[in-house]
């Protein structure tokens, strides 16, 4: 069973892809002090967690860390950059990072913004 951390699980597929998004933004938020191998047991001890406690409790988790708008936004930016990681945002993601923004405090619109903020950002990165 593949681990699966937040809005990359919302389609039920944690692909390759997504783990090493997944694992590329831990290692940077950390200033690549933190091991491979304590990324990858992070990994399958979050997978570990959405298995037991169900998406709307690990959203309702996350939410409770974020107590600055900009810091909403972030979580919000992160968790649109793993479900754009693979392929496009698929309906059920779109509706994950929906509820995440909304336990966050964020608008409906804050969403979109991700989403395009996360596109720019890949294109730019590829050209």
């Amino acid at each position: 069973m593949n681990p699966k951390p937040s809005s990359a699980n919302a389609d039920g597929v944690f692909d390759d892809a997504e783990r090493r998004t997944f694992e590329q933004v831990v290692v940077a938020a950390c200033g690549g002090t933190v091991p491979a191998q304590q990324v990858a047991d992070l990994v399958s001890d979050l997978g570990d967690q959405l298995a037991e406690d169900g998406m709307e409790r690990r959203i309702e988790a996350l939410s409770r860390t974020v107590t600055k708008r900009e810091h909403a936004l972030e979580v919000l930016r992160v968790a649109a950059l793993l479900a754009q990681s693979s392929e496009d945002v698929s309906a059920v993601e779109r509706d994950v990072l929906a509820r995440i923004a909304k336990h966050c405090g964020l608008e409906a619109g804050d969403v979109d913004v991700a989403l395009q903020d996360v596109k720019d950002a890949l294109a730019a990165a590829d050209a």
